[in-house]
C-alpha cells in the first residue's frame, strides 16, 4: 500500500516492495551533471586564484570535463549494478516466526 504521492510504502506484500525506488523528481543523470559542473567552476576558480591567471585556469576546463564526464559514467554503471543486486537480494517470503 503506497501513500498518496509519495514512495513510501507500508505493510507491503511482498518484501521486495521495499526496495522499489522512489520515482525520481530530477534524473539522476541531471543531478551528476549539474554537479560535474559544480566541480569543474569550483577547479577552475581555484586554479585561477593560485596561479594568478584567468588563462591557465581556462586550460584545465578540457580535462576537468572528461572527469565529470567519467565520474558520471562510472556513477551511472555502478548505480545499475547496486539496483540489479539489491533486487534479487531481498526474501521471497516473510519468516514465519516459527
Amino acid at each position: 500500500m503506497s501513500l498518496d504521492g509519495e514512495c513510501i510504502r507500508r505493510g507491503p506484500e511482498d518484501p521486495r516492495e521495499v526496495l522499489r525506488p522512489c520515482p525520481p523528481r530530477i534524473g539522476f543523470s541531471f543531478g551528476l551533471a549539474v554537479a560535474g559542473l559544480w566541480m569543474m567552476f569550483g577547479y577552475f576558480l581555484a586554479g585561477a586564484l593560485l596561479s594568478g591567471s584567468w588563462e591557465a585556469a581556462a586550460a584545465g576546463i578540457v580535462f576537468n570535463a572528461f572527469q565529470a564526464g567519467t565520474s558520471l559514467a562510472g556513477a551511472g554503471a555502478l548505480l545499475a549494478a547496486l539496483r540489479a543486486a539489491l533486487r534479487g537480494a531481498a526474501p521471497r517470503r516473510r519468516p514465519s516466526g516459527n
